[in-house]
This record gives C-alpha cells, structure tokens and sequence, in this order.
C-alpha cells in the first residue's frame, strides 16, 4: 500500500492525532496506534503530512458549505410546506364549520314533525315515496287511483302502463291518456 493510500484509509485517526500537534509528535502517536511505521518512514511521513491535511480541510470546507447550502434549501422547504400546512388546517376548520352547519340543517329538515316529500312525473302520473316505497298517483275523470310501485322505481314505468290498460278496460274508455 502507498503512504498516500495509508494516510486516506486511516485519515480519521490522522487528522485527530495531527491537529494542533509537532510532526514528531503525530507521528509517535501513530506509530503506537496504527503502526504506521511499517507503511512508511518518518521522513516520508514529514513530506506528505502537510499536504495530506490541507488537501482534508479543503475536501471538508467543501463539503460543509454543500451540506450547509442543503441545510438552508431544505429549512427553506420545510417553512413553506409548515405554512401550506397552516393554510390547509384553517381551510379544513372553515369547512368543518360549515359541514356542521349543514348537519344541522339535515337534522331539521329530517324530523317526524316535517316529513320531506319529493314527486316526480312518470307518464303522467304523479311519483312519490312513502316511508321505504315508491306509489304514483293519478286522477282520471275526477277519480283519484294509485299504483304501488315498490322500493325502487327499476319498472315503475310498466308498472303504471299496466294499470293505465286496466283502468281504460275498465272504464271503457276508447280514449284513455296515461
């Protein structure tokens, strides 16, 4: 292995030892830690010390402006989305409030006192629901009949055609409008 590689494999314990101390110094230190005596010589290790350690301080001075650049862009980030955040909550609360204002008013308009009734027109006849079943309702010459449809209008259509033929038979009526 070169002494270059050496220093790169072991640089964390290099540049702990190496910081703020003699040569001499950081070289004991290494030789008793990670024998690099056997890599290289204490001069080799004089020559390529200096360089080995301006070329890590560069390389970290590097990265922790990067990391700090990261660091910023990402704060940046989370303080949009934290107010994205604060804006959606008020929103969520304004239409909760009006959600339970809604629920209120289902809650009038569904009480026994004010039964809800809707109709609606199919063939002439007048279609409403009562309680679970649909009925339609027609007057034929000043006489109220009614047709029980059931819980879905799937064949309500045939189903008042059929009385609407019974009714005309009935009443012999050659000119039955349904």
């Amino acid at each position: 292995m070169t002494p270059t590689g050496f220093l790169i494999q072991h640089r964390e314990a290099v540049i702990e030892l190496a910081n703020d101390s003699p040569v001499s110094e950081t070289w004991r230190r290494l030789v008793d830690r990670i024998s690099i005596d056997k890599t290289m010589s204490e001069n080799t290790f004089r020559v390529v010390i200096k360089p080995f350690m301006e070329t890590c301080q560069f390389y970290n001075d590097g990265l922790n402006e990067k990391l700090n650049e990261t660091i910023t862009r990402l704060n940046e980030e989370l303080n949009n989305e934290q107010k994205l955040n604060k804006k959606l909550n008020i929103e969520i609360e304004e239409l909760n409030k009006k959600l339970n204002t809604l629920d209120g008013l289902n809650e009038k308009l569904n009480t026994p006192d004010m039964p809800v009734k809707t109709s609606i027109n199919i063939s002439g006849w007048t279609v409403t629901k009562q309680d679970k079943y649909f009925r339609a309702f027609k007057k034929i010459k000043g006489k109220g009949y009614g047709v029980h449809i059931g819980k879905n209008l799937d064949d309500a259509a045939a189903k008042i055609e059929a009385k609407a033929a019974l009714l005309c038979s009935l009443t012999h009526t050659d000119t039955c409008t349904t």
